[in-house]
């Protein structure tokens, strides 16, 4: 029987969090496409939502906070496949007068995970037959570093780091690294 719980409560969590955040309609949210791996060799993909909540600055920089909302999966066929839902808080800074900017963040996420635990061989043709595979539903804590430039008014690459820990009460806690590189869209 599957526990449908953490999916459950992490949507609902996520789902609060944005129409709590929706009602700040002045300022200019942003929808990422990313390349996203663990570990950059199980290639993924990922989708997020940036809603700026206060910005500030001085005589040196502009500073703002921000939440993230973000769907993603990757996956290795012959071992792994993972798909996540998450949100990050965190804090972007960028040079007065300048098109490059960076961030520093704190994630949560929900990750399935699914691993390959064996499979058959016909050994007289060779082929592989049906994988058997073991799933688990892990928590995703992370510390985020993002930096990029602005392409455009309206456009931007970045490049982030993710390291994180995904946590389950079955298994042993395992460090992993993510990567990710993409574009982002003003949507105002």
């Amino acid at each position: 029987m599957t526990n449908y719980k953490p999916p459950i409560i992490l949507g609902i969590l996520l789902l609060s969090l944005f129409q709590l955040s929706a009602q700040n309609l002045q300022e200019s949210r942003t929808l990422s496409i990313a390349y996203w791996g663990q570990f950059a060799y199980q290639p993924g993909a990922k989708i997020s939502l940036s809603i700026p909540h206060r910005r500030w600055q001085n005589n040196r920089s502009q500073k703002k906070v921000f939440s993230n909302y973000q769907v993603g999966f990757y996956t290795n066929p012959e071992t792994e496949s993972g798909y996540l839902a998450g949100v990050e808080l965190g804090i972007q800074s960028s040079p007065q007068g300048k098109t490059r900017f960076q961030a520093i963040s704190v994630g949560a996420a929900y990750l399935l995970q699914s691993d390959v635990i064996g499979f058959s061989v016909d050994l007289a043709t060779g082929e592989t037959g049906k994988k058997d595979r073991k799933t688990d539903h892990l928590f995703l804590p992370t510390i985020n570093y993002q930096f990029g430039n602005q392409l455009g008014e309206r456009a931007s690459w970045y490049s982030k780091v993710s390291l994180g820990s995904k946590l389950s009460n079955q298994l042993e806690s395992e460090m992993v690294v993510f990567l990710e590189l993409g574009l982002q869209f003003s949507l105002q």
